[in-house]
């Protein structure tokens, strides 16, 4: 199907990590560098991402408890 592995949430930092050298492994003529930025950008995004959805969630209990 395409695929080299996968990790379930939440994950680590080196979670992807190892991720990378395993796909590498197994498809070494992909290039390291462009793995490695696009994971890290990844993790960057999913930080955003969890950052926010902790404050919405902060936003709604606030809500919650002024009702």
């Amino acid at each position: 199907m395409g695929v080299d592995g996968y990790i379930t949430k939440p994950f680590t930092h080196s979670q992807i990590s190892n991720g990378i050298r395993l796909v590498l492994t197994l498809r070494p003529s992909l290039p390291e560098d462009a793995l490695e930025t696009n994971a890290f950008k990844f993790l960057k995004a999913y930080q955003q991402l969890s950052n926010h959805a902790q404050e919405l969630a902060g936003q709604c209990a606030a809500q919650e408890g002024r009702r």
